[in-house]
């Protein structure tokens, strides 16, 4: 199963793909044995996030400075 991190990644954040990952992630919420993979998933798709919006804001700081 693919997490939601590199689905996220996989897809280039589209729509459709983090849907479907997110979908796929849900379902194996009800097997037990699978919570670790879940908290993995959950913990590369919050690193991913922050570091593309941690990036935006650095590139927004950068294009008000220069103006």
């Amino acid at each position: 199963m693919l997490s939601l991190g590199s689905g996220m990644l996989g897809y280039g954040a589209k729509k459709e793909g983090l849907l479907a990952e997110f979908s796929l992630s849900l379902y194996s919420l009800s097997e037990a044995r699978n919570w670790q993979l879940l908290l993995s998933s959950f913990s590369v798709f919050a690193t991913a996030t922050y570091f593309f919006t941690l990036r935006a804001y650095i590139g927004t700081k950068r294009n008000r400075k220069a103006k």
